[in-house]
This record gives structure tokens, C-alpha cells and sequence, in this order.
């Protein structure tokens, strides 16, 4: 549920959406992406009444973000930027012909502005430039949201199990290219 400052504070963003570019992470955005990624852990376990787990980390942030992002060909970070703050961000892996999404975020306050699906089709450009077959994810069930924002970006369901010893039930999603 938001308040009235929160609609005030969308709103201006929206407003001014044409000045949110997205690019290549550097390092200076290191701290920003990391603060991202905390409220991005503890959104989804407050919204979701549940404790959090070592699993709610995302995937992107169990590696050493420079070294991973910056000097791999086949790995890429993207950040959303508006006058040098970062408000989301979005990683992928490379494994043979197949993408990995690690992890993608956007500020609360811009969600279904289509800034994440912008964001998202950086991702898939990126697969196709280097002959990806599919681009696949993991989602929580707990996020419908989140599944939605797929669904409607073009991937299918491929399968479910539960994960983290029988407590979060996670959806696979696929993308054909």
C-alpha cells in the first residue's frame, strides 16, 4: 500500500521518465545496487510475512560484482539511472546457448512504468547477439507480480519444485529466442 508521499514521488518520476537511462554497471554504483538489493530481500519477506533466508539473496550479489560483471564477456550488469542514482538494475549469465536471469530490480515507485521491460529487453538483445537458444529464471511463488511481468514479457512456464529445504515452493520460466 503506498501513502500520498509515495504517489507524489511516482508521480514526479513518471514525469520525468525520459531521463532514466539504463547502462553498463561500473563500479561507482557499487554501494547503490547493493542498498537495492537489501530492500529488494527485505520487501519480499515483509510483504510476504515470512522470515528472511539465506536464499532471498539475490543470485547477481553472491559474486564479486566487478570481477564477475565487469570482466566477463559473457556476464552483464545493467543499471537504471536518473541524475546518478540507481533505481534498479537487472544481471545475466551466459552458459553455453542459454541465458541465466540472476536477478533484476526496479524501485517500487516505478513499477508499471515499463522501465523493467526495457530493462528485460537489454537482457534479450544481449542473449541474441551471443546465439542464445532461451533465456531461463527462477521466481518464488510467493511473487505473482513477478511471474505476471514474465508471463507478459514472453516466457512460458517450464516447471516447479520446492527449494531451500521444502520452504519456498520456485517457478521456472523460459524464453524462447
Amino acid at each position: 500500500m503506498t501513502n500520498a508521499l509515495d504517489e507524489q514521488i511516482s508521480n514526479l518520476m513518471l514525469d520525468n521518465i525520459e531521463k532514466f537511462i539504463i547502462e553498463e554497471y561500473e563500479d561507482k554504483y557499487y554501494n547503490q545496487v547493493m542498498i537495492l538489493g537489501i530492500k529488494l530481500m527485505l520487501e519480499n519477506t515483509n510483504n510476504n510475512n515470512r522470515q528472511l533466508i539465506l536464499e532471498d539473496i539475490p543470485l547477481c550479489f553472491s559474486y564479486n560484482i566487478h570481477d564477475f560483471y565487469c570482466n566477463d564477456k559473457n556476464s552483464k550488469l545493467w543499471v537504471l539511472v536518473n541524475e546518478g542514482i540507481v533505481y534498479g538494475y537487472i544481471a545475466v549469465d551466459i552458459d553455453e546457448y542459454e541465458g541465466i536471469l540472476n536477478g533484476i530490480y526496479l524501485d517500487r515507485l516505478l513499477r508499471g512504468s515499463g522501465l523493467a521491460t526495457e530493462m528485460l529487453n537489454k537482457v534479450k538483445d544481449f542473449c541474441k547477439e551471443r546465439n542464445c537458444k532461451k533465456i531461463i529464471l527462477e521466481v518464488p511463488s510467493y511473487l505473482p507480480n513477478g511471474v505476471k511481468f514474465y508471463v507478459n514479457n514472453g516466457f512460458e512456464y517450464s516447471k516447479s519444485k520446492m527449494e531451500y529445504e521444502n520452504t519456498v515452493k520456485m517457478l521456472y520460466y523460459k524464453y524462447n529466442i
